[in-house]
């Protein structure tokens, strides 16, 4: 039985940065990994959740990533979930599906974005990822420049909206509504009307 690879090929039409290609293989490793740790069905030890370069041909740069896992089949099936877990990611920020399968951290989105972004940066360009081996795969992933700048713009949003800061205020009026300036009390309070016209701020004292 042959090793079962994730295969990527990447039919560019400028020349590819090292820096760029370095950034999007190690942001797909990245999410190997925490694929891995996400999922209920594979349990691997830290070590164990690494792809590895097998192959490297030039022209339309063409990669394989190995999985460090034994058995064979355990080789397969976490290909093939990874493969399934990124196209699920794709097919929902290029609007193809509304349900996302797995909660994404800002990391991920991160991630993600990063992956793409050979792709994003290089007009005209593709990538395609395929599980090889003894079995051919049922899913094939392929994402032109086009749409791996609408990835990086909806998962934009999307970490943007889901992890927002609270929003922050500087040089607003404040007033004081009741003061009592005894340690361990907490019965302070302001109005800041930018914010909010009830008295609803408590301040602790610190002497």
């Amino acid at each position: 039985m042959s090793k079962q690879v994730l295969s990527i090929k990447i039919n560019n039409k400028n020349s590819i940065e090292l820096n760029q290609l370095t950034l999007s293989l190690n942001a797909l490793a990245c999410q190997y990994d925490s694929f891995l740790r996400k999922s209920e069905e594979f349990d691997y030890d830290k070590p164990q959740r690494k792809l590895c370069i097998s192959k490297l041909e030039s022209g339309s740069l063409y990669v394989e990533l190995l999985p460090v896992m034994i058995p064979l089949l355990d080789d397969f099936n976490t290909i093939m979930a990874f493969l399934s877990y990124l196209k699920n990611i794709f097919d929902v920020f290029l609007g193809k599906t509304q349900d996302l399968f797995y909660n994404l951290t800002k990391k991920d989105c991160h991630e993600i974005s990063n992956f793409v972004g050979q792709i994003a940066n290089d007009s005209g360009s593709s990538i395609n990822l395929e599980c090889k081996g003894n079995i051919n795969s049922p899913i094939s992933i392929i994402i032109n420049s086009t749409e791996a700048n609408a990835i990086q713009n909806q998962i934009r949003r999307y970490s943007e909206n889901t992890y927002a800061l609270p929003e922050k205020y500087s040089k607003v009026l404040m007033y004081w509504a009741n003061a009592c300036f005894m340690k361990n009390k907490v019965n302070d309070k302001v109005i800041i009307e930018h914010i909010d016209k009830k008295e609803t701020f408590n301040l602790r004292y610190l002497g």
